[in-house]
């Protein structure tokens, strides 16, 4: 937890450069446009666990207008920013490990929440989506996919540092359907992060049973 909170700090402090990098930024777009297919109600109310400045709200939103969408975060700069993006959107600083308190949901959103997150935390978060999300429910879940060893710290240029976690994809599913989810799908997109190091993300698609 630790170094979870320690990452909102840095994106709290960096929340308006992280508005100006990925507001517009289109490389998972077609992940979201997966979500809102697999998303058949058209008023669905949809958790969104991240939710940073609001830049997947705005997609979803856009999509499907009808939306009653409850964005979170930890960074209070963030859900400041994501709510003037999305006024039409609900948001509230809230810890993503203590989202039961939220009410019940058709669908849950988690956009690179989990590469802030130990395994352990990963499958708390998991057994606090399956608390508010309905049966049949949709879960949009994505990481970075890697071996646990190479997680650490990742310090940038200008001196501000995260804890990354490195997922795999059957640790992932274990809890998933140890929790009571189907997999509908999977997907995976390579990711040129910097020259030094490509990254390969992992988007899963799953209903709750």
């Amino acid at each position: 937890m630790e170094s979870y909170l320690g990452s909102v700090a840095t994106f709290d402090k960096l929340a308006k450069q992280y508005q100006d990098k990925y507001m517009d930024f289109d490389f998972y777009l077609d992940t979201y446009d997966r979500f809102c297919q697999l998303l058949t109600q058209h008023d669905a109310r949809v958790l969104e666990i991240g939710c940073g400045p609001g830049n997947v709200s705005r997609y979803l939103l856009k999509q499907q207008p009808a939306l009653q969408l409850l964005g979170i975060d930890f960074a209070p700069n963030m859900i400041e920013l994501a709510q003037q993006n999305n006024p039409q959107a609900q948001y509230s600083v809230h810890n993503c490990l203590q989202i039961d308190e939220l009410g019940t949901f058709d669908a849950v959103f988690s956009g690179f929440c989990t590469p802030y997150l130990s395994t352990s935390e990963v499958a708390q978060l998991i057994q606090q989506v399956t608390q508010v999300l309905t049966r049949g429910g949709l879960l949009y879940l994505s990481t970075i996919e890697d071996t646990p060893e190479r997680s650490g710290i990742q310090t940038s240029s200008a001196g501000d540092q995260v804890f990354i976690y490195y997922h795999q994809y059957p640790v992932l599913e274990k809890l998933l359907i140890d929790s009571g989810f189907d997999i509908i799908e999977i997907e995976r997109k390579a990711f040129a992060a910097n020259t030094a190091q490509a990254t390969t993300d992992l988007f899963i698609y799953a209903h709750l049973r």
